[in-house]
């Protein structure tokens, strides 16, 4: 049986929906390992790959995966150091423009793990698709325990 996105409803965004950056994939949530049934929502490349088939009915975990997956991957941008611009200032032009790029990696990394997720989707989630995904889930999962 080929797969299909029939049984999925499409949530509208220009955002990721872990991240905010532009989104260039959807995101099937819960996974397609897991259900036929669910939602298609905004993602980046990296956090789609990222956020795999981990966590596959509590987006709150998958969010806070992925979070914890940048921070891994971005790590070295993560840990580059503040300076001031008097500091640049200072510095020879090479070394300069190379301290400005590691900070903007720094800036964009730091931006996309603070994002509101939870807020994004609750805009773009117009008809509430997302609750009522959500309580079926979890009431197919307390059935199931």
């Amino acid at each position: 049986m080929k797969f299909t996105d029939e049984r999925r409803v499409r949530l509208s965004g220009d955002w990721c929906v872990y991240c905010g950056q532009v989104a260039e994939t959807v995101e099937h949530f819960p996974p397609k390992s897991y259900c036929l049934d669910g939602l298609l929502m905004p993602a980046c490349k990296e956090c789609n790959s990222l956020a795999g088939t981990d966590w596959p009915t509590d987006f709150g975990k998958r969010k806070d995966l992925v979070n914890e997956r940048l921070r891994r991957r971005h790590a070295k941008a993560l840990s580059t150091p503040v300076w001031t611009q008097e500091e640049l200032k200072e510095m020879k032009r090479g070394m300069r423009k190379e301290i400005e790029i590691w900070q903007t990696r720094r800036r964009i990394a730091e931006r996309r793990i603070a994002w509101n997720a939870e807020g994004y989707l609750a805009y773009i989630d117009r008809n509430n698709d997302f609750a009522k995904l959500s309580a079926r889930l979890s009431t197919s999962t307390e059935q199931s325990d």
